[in-house]
């Protein structure tokens, strides 16, 4: 079974970064006369799976709650991925980018990447929608596979615990009361 009606924009991020290009994408997605119902966000280098689009198009459909979809991944020959889970979302990512997203967790909200963020801006992403109860669902197949390369996919080094401290700071609330903190109620949603 393949997607019948889609349609592909590449935005160049012009020098601006992957947070401004993906922006612009969903920019372009909410302002199009054209409704779109949802958005999937990949880089350049990602080498998807056949069938990824239409897991993640199904997983989406199976559980209305989700606002989005997210799969395992082969990285660097090591196999990542894990179901939604909004405590362990605090203890660091685990969501890639490279998700498919109801346009309406965009188009209603003011949840966008931020562009001033040098890295984990993904991380960020995800805690901006679990500051406002969005939750996604995992789909557990190898949806695509992908290469870490230099400025590419954030794991450790230089800046990283800079990185992670800046982006605490952005989500007070969410770290506040970090020991104590109750998991966002998840029913429907795997």
């Amino acid at each position: 079974q393949t997607l019948q009606s889609f349609d592909i924009f590449y935005i160049n991020d012009s020098g601006r970064g992957a947070p401004y290009a993906r922006n612009s994408g969903i920019g372009l997605a909410i302002g199009l006369p054209m409704r779109y119902s949802h958005i999937l966000l990949s880089d350049d280098d990602i080498e998807w799976k056949t069938f990824a689009h239409r897991a993640l198009l199904d997983k989406l459909t199976e559980t209305p709650k989700a606002m989005y979809s997210y799969g395992s991944a082969i990285i660097d020959g090591i196999k990542v991925g894990r179901p939604f889970d909004s405590a362990a979302l605090l203890d660091g990512n685990f969501i890639p980018t490279m998700s498919l997203f109801r346009l309406e967790a965009f188009s209603h909200t003011e949840i966008r990447f931020c562009e001033y963020l040098e890295r984990l801006q993904d991380w960020d992403l995800y805690l901006q929608f679990l500051g406002e109860a969005i939750t996604g669902v995992f789909v557990p197949e190898v949806l695509f596979e992908a290469r870490s390369a230099a400025g590419g996919i954030t794991r450790s080094g230089p800046g990283y615990s800079e990185a992670a401290l800046k982006i605490m700071g952005r989500h007070p609330g969410l770290f506040r009361c970090r020991r104590a903190a109750r998991p966002v109620k998840t029913e429907g949603v795997s």
